[in-house]
């Protein structure tokens, strides 16, 4: 697909605004209104979603050419997905996040690239990661555990991939080490790649690198099939949607089960193979859906070519088909943890702000859409966030004002 196969979409945008806000019945306090961070932040229309289906409207048309202002425009934006899921509560036929990729692609496409992204998809051709680091720093969090590994031809029924913000930051990877080793104890046939696990590159399909995306990932479909596994269960919300929807639009395929971490575990409890401790005192916690784990995760159906006004529903991402109970499910296990909901939850929830490369180019936005969740947080008189996402949980601490813990944090502590 390319811009171009997006004009229908962009003339039927009839500018009625729903990309901007939570449905009018749905608003608590307007402090949580909102539901793009992009036109919250700088308050120009092009921002929004409806914005950035003009502005590739205006492409097409020929009325406007790609410049560095269109780069800015669709750059300054953390792919969140929440002006798709709320368009197509009332529409079906618009599909504004694809939209927004497309307009990235066209900027890679036409040397349109900020630095720092281009630095990303270097370090995922050269280092194998797109953090930007040095291989060698890359921390085995899978040292000293019993579990199978594919450098040394073993196979097992789970693959469980780490990712990169896990693999590179050590409080990440000691979390990840304490799960696996949960699992196994548990009796799960986990097998991993351990320091040599190829990345999932989900950055370069966020940034408009589709083939540097999907170069990355047939390497880690490969990686995957050495493996035996049946299932690949991943510890990073970013490489989720990466694995759901990006590798099969762009015609990579896996060919296992897709699951989130939190899925897994929640699969384990109701089998009850877990015992669930209960908290000493009582504590009331909110929960943040990650954009990732959450609307942006609906697995990919395909590039439907037809009326779009005549789709299946069956047929449309709208973002309801995302992960948003298993985490709260692990959370209600806990005796005397309370969970309070935000006003924006599920396929409504607000955005981190760290992602889709704004972090490198805007952390101004980064930062002040982080501080709008904690704010919201605070709304609900919790003594805590919970997310499920590395990501969020950097961002949400970065803010300050509430802490911010892994659903995870809480496995490792109650469950047994």
């Amino acid at each position: 697909m390319a811009l171009m196969d997006y004009k229908v979409d962009q003339g039927w945008c009839n500018r009625c605004s729903n990309c901007k806000f939570i449905p009018s019945y749905r608003i608590k306090h307007s402090e949580t209104m909102y539901v793009c961070p992009s036109i919250t932040e700088y308050n120009f229309h092009a921002y929004s979603g409806s914005g950035k289906l003009m502005v590739g409207y205006s492409i097409n048309d020929g009325h406007s050419e790609l410049s560095e202002s269109t780069r800015d425009v669709v750059y300054r934006c953390t792919l969140c997905g929440a002006c798709d899921y709320t368009c197509k509560v009332f529409r079906k036929d618009i599909d504004v996040a694809e939209n927004i990729e497309e307009l990235r692609k066209e900027c890679v496409n036409h040397g349109l690239v900020y630095p720092e992204h281009q630095a990303i998809i270097d370090s995922i051709s050269e280092n194998g990661n797109q953090l930007c680091k040095d291989p060698a720093a890359k921390i085995d969090w899978a040292k000293g555990l019993k579990i199978k590994k594919v450098a040394d031809g073993d196979q097992g029924e789970i693959y469980l991939y780490a990712g990169d913000t896990n693999n590179f930051t050590s409080g990440l990877a000691k979390r990840t080490k304490n799960v696996a080793s949960l699992l196994l104890k548990k009796g799960i046939d986990l097998i991993t790649s351990g320091v040599e696990e190829p990345t999932a590159a989900d950055k370069a399909f966020d940034l408009g690198f589709v083939e540097a995306g999907a170069d990355a990932a047939r390497k880690l479909a490969e990686e995957i099939k050495k493996s035996g596994a049946k299932t690949v269960v991943t510890m990073d919300a970013h490489a989720f949607t990466a694995f759901r929807y990006y590798y099969p639009r762009y015609g990579v395929d896996l060919g296992v089960e897709v699951l989130h971490i939190t899925q897994l575990l929640e699969r384990m409890y109701l089998d009850g193979m877990f015992t669930v401790a209960a908290a000493e005192e009582p504590v009331k916690v909110t929960y943040h859906d990650p954009c990732n784990l959450g609307r942006r995760s609906e697995p990919f159906t395909c590039e439907y070519e037809g009326d779009k006004r005549r789709r299946p529903m069956e047929l449309t991402r709208t973002g309801d088909l995302g992960v948003y109970q298993a985490p709260r499910t692990l959370i209600e296990a806990i005796g005397n943890v309370e969970l309070v909901e935000m006003d924006r939850i599920k396929g409504w929830a607000w955005c981190c702000g760290n992602g889709a490369g704004v972090a490198e180019i805007a952390p101004k936005l980064l930062k002040d859409t982080a501080a709008n969740r904690v704010t919201e947080a605070q709304l609900t008189g919790a003594d805590q966030m919970v997310t499920a996402c590395p990501l969020c949980e950097q961002a949400l601490n970065q803010a300050g004002g509430m802490k911010t813990v892994d659903v995870l944090d809480l496995v490792l502590q109650y469950f047994a």
